[in-house]
């Protein structure tokens, strides 16, 4: 599943909304689309709202939703929200993983043990380094690969929905370690938006 910039949409909440879209009926949907900057989905939307927004990166156009899928509408997202989502993509968020800013000396001891031995290891509770077909990713415990840094996604390994794979340990390691501060940066940045709408957090 793919937003209308290529992107695939793995964010866990996205994901939801698109298959609870199946069942139901055509009048009750409204486009939107999902700020992966601050994690706000956003509606209902025009087509014309939609056009001026599908070139943002940041921003995952979804073709439908339900008006309860949606944190706010796009007025309340327009002010402050919207510059602050441009300004990011202009700025080139989230940026490169920095191994250096981010791995513990342990865990870069693993990572070059695990280059030299070729065996999986434990990054954090629950998530493994592990390698595949040459290349290194990033495995849960339940089997799920991590499928885009910027979204912290994660998905099953199946045909047509590629997981991110790397070169070495080293590269798995600060990918899945940059996608945990990733999403817990857009984490504060959503609870202070939904505070300020005077709403409650979603799940």
């Amino acid at each position: 599943m793919a937003n209308q910039n290529g992107l695939a949409v793995t964010n866990p909440r996205i994901r939801s909304v698109q298959e609870w879209l199946r069942d139901q009926k055509n009048d009750e949907l409204q486009d939107g689309f999902h700020d992966n900057y601050h994690g706000l989905m956003v509606g209902p939307c025009d087509r014309k709202t939609i056009r001026r927004e599908e070139s943002c990166r940041l921003l995952v156009i979804l073709g439908s939703c339900h008006m309860d899928q949606f944190d706010c509408n796009y007025e309340e997202w327009t002010v402050p929200y919207r510059i602050d989502v441009y300004r990011a993509e202009a700025q080139g968020w989230p940026g490169p993983a920095d191994p250096k800013m981010l791995l513990s000396p342990k865990q870069f001891a693993d990572c070059r043990r695990a280059k030299r031995t070729g065996e999986q290891f434990e990054i954090e509770s629950r998530h493994l380094i592990t390698p595949m077909e040459g290349r290194w990713r990033v495995m849960t415990d339940r089997g799920l690969y991590l499928v885009n840094v910027e979204e912290n996604g994660y998905a099953e390994d199946v045909e047509g929905y590629p997981t991110a794979s790397f070169e070495t340990p080293l590269e798995a390691a600060s990918a899945y370690l940059w996608a945990v501060a990733i999403g817990k940066a857009r984490g504060a940045r959503y609870t202070a938006a939904m505070r300020n709408f005077g709403r409650e957090e979603r799940e």
